[in-house]
């Protein structure tokens, strides 16, 4: 089939593919916090957008009808209208000074249905930096449980997200940048808790000038990286779902031997200016791996106990293939 055929294929494949991935459900409740029980009248309201609560400390709730500093566009926060709807919610990540014993904020969730063992689900959301913070982070992350997590703060560095933020700093305060992933489901997690979940000391902090531009807290308060948060949603991979066949090979990449015993070559075809990346997880949702690939020919190795691995390849930032990796002993 020549290669014009063989385009007009996947053109058909990827929009068939699509249009399943439009229409599958999202396993997040009130997902663009629209829905609320009351308008939030002050910062620390966010269970008034239920069924969303926090996980740790206080984390806020925004809407157009808010007030005293939590409204939109002009809050506590500084402003900005939602990514779409009419509120979106916020979460400190970090602080310079520990606030009446706060040094982070986690925002929590119920799924609609519980997560099934072995499934490929994809996580996004998006976040945009708080204008009157003075600093900006790249730790954030999404944990999926069981049960939900203790609030303490040894509890919250012992989780280990699912997905995670790689890419730079955000600091747009402007826009929305958005964070996205996909994982093999343990089985039986029905909650979604959304931050910081690194050591306090070892979370890299940005400082970004233009802080502190609204009058209603003291110089303490805005020494934080916070972030507004919008469309959170989890759903069943349709699009970077596990591949039946486990050994790729096309045009563009191949990966071989699979299965192998821990040694194994991506082939990659990267056009000018693109960046790839192989992520590994185990199938109980852990990365057991994250590295830069190059143009060509990578040999990897990696010391992982036998068993079934998900892949996933980004290029520039955006997931492109995702398949299964086969370790024996």
């Amino acid at each position: 089939m020549e290669w014009k055929g063989i385009h007009k294929l996947l053109l058909i494949t990827l929009a068939s593919v699509l249009s399943m991935h439009l229409h599958a459900q999202n396993l997040v409740p009130n997902p663009s916090f629209e829905d609320y029980t009351e308008c939030p009248e002050n910062t620390g309201q966010i269970i008034n957008a239920l069924p969303w609560y926090s996980v740790r400390s206080s984390c806020d709730y925004y809407h157009e009808c808010g007030s005293n500093g939590a409204s939109i566009p002009i809050n506590y926060g500084g402003g900005g209208y939602a990514r779409t709807g009419k509120a979106y919610a916020g979460l400190k990540v970090w602080c310079v000074n520990d606030i009446s014993g706060i040094n982070r904020e986690v925002l929590g969730v119920p799924l609609i249905e519980t997560l099934v063992e072995g499934e490929v689900y994809r996580v996004e959301f998006y976040l945009s930096m708080s204008d009157s913070m003075w600093y900006a982070s790249k730790d954030v992350g999404a944990y999926f449980s069981v049960q939900q997590p203790d609030s303490d703060n040894d509890s919250i560095e012992s989780c280990q997200p699912q997905v995670r933020y790689d890419g730079d700093f955000i600091t747009d305060r402007e826009g929305w940048t958005r964070v996205s992933g996909s994982f093999v489901a343990a089985g039986g997690e029905r909650f979604l808790s959304i931050g910081n979940f690194d050591k306090y000391e070892d979370t890299e902090t940005l400082f970004v000038p233009g802080g502190g531009v609204n009058p209603w807290h003291s110089n303490i308060y805005w020494s934080c990286s916070e972030y507004f948060i919008d469309d959170v949603s989890v759903v069943p991979d349709s699009i970077t779902g596990i591949n039946d066949e486990l050994e790729i090979k096309n045009d563009e990449l191949s990966v071989y031997p699979n299965p192998n015993t821990g040694a194994f070559t991506v082939e990659l075809k990267l056009q000018e200016g693109e960046a790839a990346q192989l992520q590994l997880w185990n199938l109980a949702g852990q990365q057991v791996l994250a590295q830069q690939l190059g143009n060509g020919i990578n040999a990897i190795e990696i010391d992982a106990p036998q068993g079934l691995y998900l892949y996933n390849i980004t290029v520039n930032g955006t997931p492109k293939w995702t398949g299964k990796l086969s370790i024996s002993s």
